[in-house]
């Protein structure tokens, strides 16, 4: 088995930026509602405006940033771990947040129900 997966590791290892980016994607994803919900809660007493562009800043360039600054540092660790690790974590790590985007979103399934929201239930 480790025959197969050394050398798969060592192909992968030139994609580490993008996995990176892609690791910190699908959390932000997972997490950008619930952290959206807890910028909404503390600026809820606030004027209209100043929330619309707390909820502009969050969203554009949190994320973004977030997305950029974090992702060199997870890159570095990645290269750290052995081929054999490496591919057994980038599979776990995404069969987690598969596993974890499936069981966010099985509290849409009443929505799948209605006509108009079956094109997102597919």
């Amino acid at each position: 088995m480790l025959e197969f997966i050394a050398p798969l590791g060592g192909y992968i290892a030139q994609y580490i930026p993008e996995i990176s980016i892609a690791f910190i994607a699908c959390f932000l994803v997972m997490l950008g509602n619930d952290i959206n919900r807890l910028v909404r809660k503390l600026m809820i007493r606030q004027p209209f405006i100043l929330r619309t562009v707390a909820f502009i800043l969050l969203n554009a360039f949190g994320y973004g940033l977030l997305i950029v600054k974090a992702s060199p540092y997870l890159a570095s660790w990645l290269r750290s771990l052995d081929s054999e690790i490496l591919i057994l974590t980038i599979l776990i790590a995404f069969f987690t947040y598969r596993h974890l985007g499936t069981k966010k979103s099985s509290c849409l399934e009443p929505l799948c129900l209605r006509k108009e929201f079956e094109l997102y239930c597919q």
